[in-house]
């Protein structure tokens, strides 16, 4: 497990990799908004406080998101501030999410050759129409928040990205999105494999291109974000060398029916975003 100042730093990078639509520092906090089902970028990120009245700043929290018609969401690793935000928000009505993200990473050295040599690799520096509907395809609730995902990607201008499909036979069967950070840390989201084509091997192979790309581009650090519960990319994660750094989970005010059917949204969407 990382160390407090490490898990800090990793989610600071995050915020500039994955860069929400709209933001707002409060006290220290930052407050995410994007829309949509992910609460990646519509959250409070508490790593730091320098606010003297608890009560009355996530009063305002609360406000701040019921203006995007959104729920008011606080991200918690094993390290947030103050220390009894916890105790507060949980006295005020919010509940943790039934999930929980493990962050896993890993020192980028040499990597074995691609497993699967059948598969043709197409790389774009933008997310296609392609690499959209590959993904739209594979679920009823995705169309929306593939739009919201496109428009995140649109918004990455700093670090490098890559968007990787995997074709057999001119037809798509997995995708990848690599985002290397300027200071050497590679991000992976999107893996994705047709539910045709598991295992051969095809999340493996777009994994280590992925990796190759960003350690050919200076990366010396990969790391994603999985659900726990999706046993089989960690398993697929831990053959190619990832480790468990820190997990986080989210604690959100209950509004009514409407948004919990947006964080169960949030839930489908995190486990399609890594189905191999």
């Amino acid at each position: 497990m990382l160390s407090k100042e490490e898990i800090i730093k990793y989610q600071k990078i995050f915020f500039n990799i994955w860069p929400p639509k709209h933001y707002f520092f409060l006290n220290g906090w930052i407050l995410t908004f994007t829309g949509g089902n992910t609460g990646r970028s519509n959250s409070v990120l508490a790593v730091k406080y320098t606010g003297i009245n608890l009560e009355k700043d996530i009063d305002f929290v609360e406000s701040a998101y019921r203006k995007y018609n959104l729920p008011a969401r606080f991200k918690l690793s094993s390290y947030f501030y103050p220390s009894e935000l916890e105790e507060k928000l949980r006295n005020r009505g919010y509940m943790y999410s039934d999930y929980s993200i493990n962050t896993m990473g890993l020192e980028i050295q040499e990597l074995q050759t691609k497993l699967n040599e059948e598969i043709v690799y197409e790389v774009t520096e933008e997310q296609s129409s392609e690499f959209s509907e590959f993904l739209t395809t594979f679920s009823s609730n995705y169309t929306e928040d593939q739009n919201i995902m496109l428009e995140v990607t649109q918004r990455i201008k700093i670090p490098k990205k890559r968007f990787i499909l995997a074709k057999k036979e001119n037809s798509i069967v997995g995708s990848v999105m690599a985002i290397l950070d300027p200071q050497g840390y590679l991000y992976i989201a999107e893996l994705f494999i047709h539910p045709d084509h598991r295992r051969q091997k095809i999340g493996f192979s777009l994994l280590t291109e992925a990796i190759e790309w960003g350690r050919n581009h200076g990366a010396t650090i990969c790391w994603l974000h999985v659900e726990k519960e999706n046993r089989k990319a960690i398993v697929l994660y831990e053959k190619l060398g990832f480790q468990y750094w820190y997990s986080y989970k989210y604690l959100m005010k209950q509004y009514g029916k409407n948004h919990n059917q947006k964080e169960e949204g949030e839930v489908s969407y995190l486990r399609k975003n890594h189905d191999i």
